[in-house]
Order: C-alpha cells, then sequence, then structure tokens
C-alpha cells in the first residue's frame, strides 16, 4: 500500500495559541497507534482479572491461617504498579485527540509517541502474566505456642529459682539430652515446666519448642499428634507403631532444634514407642 508523506513547520500555520504540528509523519500512524492502544487495554485487562483471581486465593489462604509466599506478594505490587501507569498511557488517548492544521488532520507526532509507550507497556504486562503462574502461594507457619503468664516472681516459684537455672543450664548444655524433674503432686513441677516452656520461646533458644500433657493415662495418639502439630507434620499412618516412626523421621532432620516438654508423667513412658528419638541418636532433639 503506497503512503503519503506531510512536513509541517511551525512557520506555516497556527490554531490559537496552541503550537502547530511539527516533523515529518505518515498517514498509517493512525490506525497503528490504535492497533497499539487497543492491544494495550486487552492486556491490561487479561492481567487485571489474574490478578484478581490471585487475590481471591490470597485471601482464602490468610483465612484459613496461611502466610504468602514473597514471590506472590512481590508479582502482585508489581502488578498493582504496571495497572496503574498502564491506565494513564490509555487515558492519554484522549489528550493526542487534538487535531493540526485548522483541525484538519490527527496530531500524529503524539499519536506516534503513545503507541510507542502503549508498545512497550504491552510487553511488560505480558510477561507479568507470564511470570504470574505459581505452583503455591502460601505456606502454613509453624504453630505459636499459647504461653502461660510468667510467675517468676510468685513466690511459689521464686523458692525455685535455683532449680529453674539449673534447667535452664542444662538446656544449653550440648551435652545434656534428657533433663528430669521429679517430686510429690502439687509441688509445682508443672509450674516449673510452664516457665521454662515460656523462656525457651521467648528466649528463641529452639527453633520448635511443644509442651504436652502426659496424665497418668497416657493416650499415645494424642501425644503424637500435639508433637506432629508443632512441627507441621500430618500423620496419615493408622497404627500407632507407623505414626511412630513416621514422627521419629521428621524429628531428626537435620539443621532445627527441638524441644519437647512431657508433663505430669505418673508411669514409665517409652519414648520410642511415641517416636521420640533417644539422646544417643541426636544432639537436636531435647526433651524435659
Amino acid at each position: 500500500m503506497e503512503t503519503f508523506s506531510i512536513k509541517a513547520y511551525s512557520s506555516v500555520i497556527g490554531w490559537g495559541n496552541k503550537e502547530p504540528c511539527k516533523g515529518y509523519f505518515h498517514a498509517p500512524i493512525v490506525s497503528i497507534f490504535i492497533g497499539k492502544v487497543e492491544e494495550l487495554k486487552n492486556q491490561v485487562n487479561n492481567l487485571t482479572n489474574q490478578r484478581n483471581s490471585l487475590k481471591h486465593s490470597v485471601d482464602t489462604a490468610t483465612r484459613q491461617g496461611d502466610e504468602i509466599n514473597d514471590d506472590v506478594q512481590n508479582w502482585l505490587s508489581s502488578v498493582d504498579k504496571a495497572i496503574e501507569e498502564a491506565e494513564v498511557l490509555v487515558n492519554g488517548e484522549e489528550q493526542v485527540k487534538e487535531r493540526c492544521f485548522l483541525g484538519l488532520i490527527p496530531n500524529l507526532k503524539k499519536r506516534y509517541q503513545l503507541s510507542k509507550k502503549a508498545e512497550k507497556k504491552a510487553q511488560t504486562v505480558d510477561t507479568l502474566r507470564k511470570e504470574g503462574r505459581f505452583d503455591r502461594i502460601s505456606y502454613r507457619p509453624l504453630l505459636q505456642p499459647i504461653m502461660a503468664p510468667s510467675v517468676y516472681n510468685n513466690e511459689v516459684l521464686h523458692s525455685r529459682i535455683f532449680i529453674l537455672e539449673k534447667v535452664m543450664d542444662a538446656l544449653m548444655n550440648p551435652g545434656v539430652n534428657t533433663i528430669g524433674v521429679y517430686g510429690m503432686g502439687g509441688v509445682g513441677k508443672t509450674t516449673l515446666a510452664k516457665e521454662v516452656h515460656r523462656k525457651a520461646i521467648e528466649d528463641k533458644l529452639f527453633n520448635v519448642v511443644v509442651m504436652v500433657a502426659v496424665s497418668d493415662t497416657p493416650d499415645v495418639r494424642k501425644i503424637q499428634g500435639r508433637i506432629a502439630d508443632a512441627v507441621q507434620l500430618t500423620l496419615k499412618e493408622e497404627s500407632e507403631d507407623g505414626r511412630a516412626d513416621r514422627l521419629h523421621q521428621r524429628l531428626l532432620r537435620r539443621g532445627e532444634t527441638i524441644l519437647v516438654i512431657l508433663d505430669d508423667i505418673w508411669e514409665p513412658l517409652e519414648l520410642k514407642k511415641v517416636g521420640i528419638p533417644s539422646g544417643m541418636i541426636t544432639k537436636d532433639v531435647k526433651y524435659f
């Protein structure tokens, strides 16, 4: 198809106080401009739908207590910014509708400039759409234990500060894996255990701290389940032995320190039956 050219100089003609069109232009710019802007509008519309769909999934995950992955949050921020910038360009379409030479022809120069910007922004939007495909958008954070309020200055516990300090020192000793406190009922063992639990969490001595009440009629499945919850492990095995094996494997994972506090023990508890590794196997798991 043949094209024709128009040369315009500011000395030729003006319109009111508006600056006349300048430069050397081609007529197909008009159709190119319309096409680029329409393409950008479509890309933005598709990206907006994709963003809104992901936001629904993010809201659902958040309500379920999940933490949103950093790459998802960064993508959403980038998309919001790109859409805002694209809308500025699309709205600029009205500004380039002003015409030159007494309204005889469109302002081709401004349309050409906007079409180039629209093309570049459409490429950015398309790239974001491709990057917005996530296998997982969230993760389940470690459970935050409900800690009992400190009774460190309580008169009952104050008389046992020495014992508390001994226990905390033992927890920090890499050569100690098992700590035991025994005595008659009502002497303050559970209170001491709760204080150890609180301090171990507040001082961030371990990656995971879990406290389980055993009672005089131990429920092995319940004990296993409580520990599994703390380490984000789902026990699907039917038998207690199978669950113990699975829990044992999880607790032996390297790079993580774990403190298991077993309270209210009336009879000897076989740790192997529960799935708690013995001190001879690992130094990363301690129980008190």
